[in-house]
């Protein structure tokens, strides 16, 4: 009996169709379970693609803004490389300005230096035309040379103060 029990066909009317209606309750319980298990998995991979989508937009967002902050980095650093050049190029122009200022002020100085020997030069000559003027004045004619050796010392003289290389002097009279 134990084997006949099974059977379908073996069993009693009411227990066969409570056994079809459980089978068929089973089956629609199934296929309710796969609806909503197939509901939540297209569910989450809905969700998941519009994450993906998400990602993407984010990471397309992201590769943009390296982007740019790059083309920004370089430029900075071109800028940065052409002011450093500039800086480079003022500090060449003020060494080469500074060395123009001392080879000027060392011309000046030697210019000084001349210009005061030419002065005292001057007054050596003119102390022995003096000198000289004494010892000829009793001779006439040569005074007039004299005279004519003063007047040019002096003109000399006036031509230095005028370019700046000496201070006037007085040019001494003497009693011709």
């Amino acid at each position: 009996m134990r084997g006949g029990m099974h059977d379908p066909q073996l069993l009693p009317r009411n227990e066969r169709q409570f056994l079809q209606r459980h089978a068929q309750q089973r089956k629609a319980d199934m296929h309710r379970l796969a609806d909503a298990f197939e509901g939540a998995v297209g569910e989450i991979v809905e969700t998941v693609s519009s994450s993906a989508n998400e990602l993407e937009m984010s990471a397309n967002t992201l590769t943009t803004a390296a982007t740019r902050s790059q083309q920004l980095a370089t430029m900075v650093a071109a800028a940065s490389e052409e002011a450093s050049t500039n800086v480079q190029s003022v500090a060449s122009a003020s060494e080469e300005l500074t060395s123009s200022v001392g080879e000027i002020s060392r011309q000046v100085q030697q210019s000084s230096r001349v210009a005061n020997d030419a002065v005292s030069q001057a007054q050596k000559t003119d102390a022995r035309i003096t000198e000289l003027s004494g010892a000829l004045s009793t001779f006439r004619p040569l005074s007039l040379n004299v005279s004519f050796l003063r007047s040019t010392f002096f003109t000399i003289s006036v031509s230095l103060v005028c370019v700046g290389a000496a201070t006037p002097m007085k040019v001494p009279r003497s009693a011709t």
